[in-house]
């Protein structure tokens, strides 16, 4: 994975939710054609390591790799590629074309049988998907060459041409295609609170913090649409019984993440900003009345540590007076 795909936070959300197996099975169960699903066991679904997949071609797509069991007890390849990109790509056809053709490859290298590879694409641009969908499309020849060239069409899934009921379904999967569907639109607010009440269904407690972070990750970082302090008070409304121990969960998780990338890039870019968006989701969870004079009197730090310690300090303080004596600690140093 390429540096650009680990920051592009559409490429980001979507193998995060889609790589978590009853999200999977989910859109494959509703979408893949009724006698493909059929013949799948989908209990048997297993995420391929990301190792099993060509550099070459994870430089220019993206995608999910499974296994799964054929009804009859035989192994086969569902292949899912999650295109990330507010407009079409021309040449999606010939790319999961080449991507199946090395699958198969390798699976002759180590002596396997060449198995069924059941491609999706998954389109959340805003507007309906233009571009070719068959190989055929693609190369420039009379049809009288047409027998020449592989009968090889893109199975895609845009979800600009699915009404929202067509997207109902575990909650989970809902919440992923509706955000999907509408991070491009200025329509998101208005449907941000459907989102957050899917994610309220989530059973699991641990599991629906770990969801929430990267939901909330995701539209922090891709959705214009939507301001810092609408986007709280959705989750607070979604999440009544739980939204101040919630809100201070995603800001521990933000700073964690936030210092795992300054690592990794080696560069200070953008930091600062996601430093005060941890900050103001950490005052606003626990200290929420002095929140606001709080963020005004930060506004004189400069620096990501400096910031980055005022957010440790917001998160464990016992007192509002400890956390305005760490505050008068940094603005002297």
């Amino acid at each position: 994975m390429t540096a650009e795909d680990i920051h592009n936070p559409h490429d980001r959300f979507a193998r995060s939710s889609l790589s978590r197996l009853e999200v999977a099975r989910d859109v494959f169960r509703r979408f893949l054609p009724e006698g493909v699903v059929e013949n799948l066991d989908l209990s048997t679904l297993r995420l391929i390591s990301g190792s099993f997949i060509d550099p070459e071609l994870r430089v220019s797509q993206s995608d999910l790799l499974f296994e799964v069991n054929l009804t009859g007890g035989e192994s086969g390849f569902v292949y899912v590629l999650l295109e990330h990109k507010s407009s079409a790509d021309p040449m999606a056809a010939f790319q999961l074309l080449r991507y199946i053709v090395r699958i198969w490859e390798r699976c002759q290298r180590e002596g396997q049988a060449l198995l069924p590879i059941i491609p999706l694409v998954l389109y959340h641009g805003a507007t309906e998907w233009k571009a070719a969908k068959s190989l055929r499309e693609l190369v420039n020849a009379p049809s009288v060459f047409d027998s020449y060239v592989p009968d090889f069409v893109c199975p895609l899934l845009d979800l600009s041409q699915h009404e929202d009921a067509d997207l109902d379904g575990e909650s989970l999967t809902t919440a992923t295609l509706l955000l999907l569907k509408y991070i491009f639109r200025q329509e998101l607010p208005d449907r941000l609170q459907v989102v957050f009440d899917k994610l309220a269904l989530q059973q699991k407690a641990t599991d629906r913090i770990d969801v929430l972070v990267s939901f909330i990750r995701y539209l922090m970082s891709a959705a214009s649409q939507i301001s810092r302090d609408d986007l709280q008070l959705v989750v607070r409304q979604s999440l009544q019984e739980e939204g101040e121990q919630t809100m201070s969960t995603i800001a521990e998780e933000l700073l964690k993440e936030g210092r795992k990338e300054g690592r990794e890039e080696g560069r200070e870019e953008g930091r600062e900003d996601a430093l005060r968006t941890t900050l103001r989701l950490a005052l606003e969870a626990r200290f929420p009345d002095a929140a606001e004079s709080l963020i005004a009197d930060s506004e004189v730090l400069k620096s990501a540590d400096q910031l980055t310690k005022l957010v440790e300090s917001a998160l464990k303080a016992e007192s509002i007076d400890d956390l305005r004596a760490c505050l008068r600690t940094l603005t002297t140093v």
